[in-house]
């Protein structure tokens, strides 16, 4: 430690800068969690949970779903939010959940998720 040319051992200033390593964002989707594979046409219960890692350790995450490129209004579960959960989702493989930290300076992740339904089923009774 530089002391400054201070004669005490606890004067001066330090030209010591301590910085921690900060990982990059990573996040995935918890298929255990996630309900991906809708099983009748046209139904509104598809779940996509998101875990993440890396980024700075004492700030929170930010799940953001994007469908389409825009932020998804259309649901059960609050967006933005810090859980990566969003539930009451349709079909659709253009879902996007970005992670990202409340206060930022690291680059955000984009995951992609897709969800998919049954084939729609018709059919015609004849007398």
């Amino acid at each position: 430690m530089d002391n400054g040319g201070g004669t005490g051992a606890c004067e001066g200033e330090s030209n010591e800068v301590h910085v921690a390593k900060v990982n990059p964002i990573d996040g995935a989707v918890d298929n255990d969690k996630s309900v991906t594979s809708l099983k009748c046409y046209g139904s509104s219960y598809g779940k996509i949970v998101v875990t993440a890692t890396g980024g700075k350790n004492d700030e929170p995450y930010v799940f953001t779903l994007k469908k389409g490129g825009h932020v998804f209004t259309s649901l059960s579960t609050p967006n933005p939010n810090a859980q990566g959960v969003f539930e009451g989702l349709v079909a659709g493989d253009d879902y996007t959940v970005e992670i990202s930290q409340a206060v930022g300076g690291c680059t955000t992740k984009v995951v992609q998720v897709q969800i998919k339904q049954e084939t729609r089923v018709q059919g015609r009774i004849q007398k």
